[in-house]
């Protein structure tokens, strides 16, 4: 009875995805009859069978890149000693700011915590507090390791005491002309050889770097978010970033213990941009499909760690639909927003305050007001009625798209290479891991047969057609064959 239930758990977590925890409970049935001796032999014979298993490899191959990416990339001219990051700031207290700094502070770094209001720095280390209190709880620390860490934050509203720090990373609100006037004191009061870090997620970080007299020394540090949790940080580098600063940043990153993508700067630059078509084209397939249950099973089935329509709901529909609408001016007609977000868009603007959530409570079906609205949107378009797209088309609209502007993010330099790719979207968004990242999925799935479908999807749904780039990598034989950017090469937006 114990072993039918762990089965029923296990193939609840990994949907049948992961062969190695179903041959440890087999193992574990048979030995309940045999000697030592053959447990022994079972095991091994056992291990044996996995080695040669297809998700076997694509996890052992992402350990690899993971520790790969931890050392500073080939060509990057010089480097920083991460032990000698001794002096670090974060600017904004949010949840963003206040995590950032504590995983600074925890790394032995001292690091002073400024907001612009007393209480927002006294929100920020409550935040501070509460995450040390929930790891003594789960004893990933101990009280006197919270204490050192605590010790090791400044919270402060001024920005004295920024002459000696190595390293001052911005967290305020995404807005462009706040964050210039942020750097703008920053570079007033900081070192010449302090780096300044924008952790932006939305804007270009040249136009941020514009507001600073010496902008060479100016990265972006992506963390995701909570960033105590996301093992990812991208770092951005403009055409000016100076290998000195982009060896800092490298540093930082690898004393904190995340794992570090080097990317080109663009809007979203490398995850959230492939993140926009995948989750845009969610927005699409609810006004066409029959039961919109069905997008999210689909993506779950596939092995992402949730639906897009679920993720929607988690990061946000105000975001969602803010991030739509900022790919779309940046991308053109390819990242054309569904209809569905704009629709939400004047639902929130009609009731505003109020949390609107594409799914109900249950999570089993569409809340109401979505649900009207979907049958709405379908009226408008034209739409006789919705159809029932088997789960294998479904799973083509939704993941094609990220393989086709990771193409492009290849051709452009925005990633240096397909690894990169594939490290980036399973620790940034879960990709399904046991596919080892999209270009891996892509390569195994077939480049000739991915740019066939495209194209016939693009019959009815322009936006989807293949880029150039993709067929330049299926007619070189992989993405292996595509340019792979050096550090300062020429970021195309």
């Amino acid at each position: 009875m114990a072993l039918r239930k762990a089965q029923q758990m296990t193939l609840a977590k990994t949907h049948g995805q992961y062969p190695a925890p179903l041959a440890i409970l087999k193992l574990l049935r048979e030995g309940l009859t045999v000697s030592t001796r053959e447990k022994f032999t079972l095991e091994s014979s056992g291990i044996a069978k996995l080695a040669g298993e297809p998700v076997t490899r694509e996890c052992l191959r992402l350990f690899f890149l993971q520790e790969s990416a931890r050392k500073p990339p080939a060509d990057l001219t010089t480097t920083f000693d991460p032990k000698e990051l001794r002096q670090t700031a974060v600017i904004g207290a949010g949840a963003m700011g206040a995590g950032i700094a504590l995983l600074l502070a925890r790394k032995g770094v001292s690091t002073r915590l400024k907001d612009i209001k007393p209480e927002f720095v006294a929100r920020g280390m409550t935040t501070v507090r509460e995450l040390l209190r929930k790891d003594v709880e789960k004893k990933k620390l101990t009280a006197l390791d919270s204490t050192r860490a605590l010790d090791r934050l400044s919270p402060t509203t001024e920005y004295r005491g920024l002459q000696n720090a190595d390293l001052v990373i911005e967290a305020v609100v995404e807005d462009l002309e706040i964050k210039r006037r942020v750097f703008r004191d920053l570079a007033a009061v900081a070192g010449l050889e302090t780096v300044l870090a924008t952790n932006t997620s939305s804007l270009l970080v040249r136009d941020i770097a514009q507001a600073v007299p010496h902008p060479e020394r100016v990265v972006g540090l992506h963390f995701f978010n909570p960033p105590h949790q996301m093992l990812l940080v991208e770092i951005i580098h403009t055409p000016e970033t100076s290998p000195e600063a982009l060896a800092k940043a490298f540093a930082a990153v690898q004393r904190l213990g995340k794992t570090p993508v080097v990317v080109g700067d663009c809007a979203g630059f490398l995850v959230n941009r492939l993140l926009a078509p995948y989750m845009n084209e969610a927005g699409f397939l609810l006004t066409e499909v029959t039961d919109p249950l069905e997008i999210d099973r689909a993506a779950v089935e596939f092995g992402m760690p949730m639906g897009p329509l679920a993720l929607s709901d988690l990061v946000g529909l105000d975001v969602a639909a803010h991030v739509a609408e900022n790919m779309h001016a940046d991308y053109g007609d390819r990242m054309q927003p569904a209809l569905i977000w704009r629709r939400l868009k004047e639902l929130r603007a009609a009731s505003p305050g109020r949390s609107l959530k594409l799914l109900d409570s249950s999570a089993r079906t569409l809340h109401p007001e979505i649900a009207a609205a979907v049958i709405e949107l379908r009226r408008e378009q034209g739409l006789r009625a919705a159809r029932s797209l088997p789960r294998s088309t479904i799973i083509e609209r939704l993941i094609f798209p990220i393989i086709n502007e990771a193409a492009r993010c290849l051709a452009e330099g925005i990633a240096r290479n397909a690894d990169d790719v594939d490290l980036a979207m399973v620790f940034g968004t879960g990709f399904a891991p046991f596919r080892g990242g999209p270009l891996r999925f892509a390569t195994a799935h077939g480049l000739d047969r991915i740019v066939l479908t495209l194209d016939e999807l693009a019959q009815s749904h322009p936006h989807l057609a293949p880029s150039d780039a993709l067929r330049s990598a299926a007619a070189a034989g992989g993405f292996h064959n595509l340019r792979s950017a050096t550090i300062h090469d020429g970021v195309a937006p």
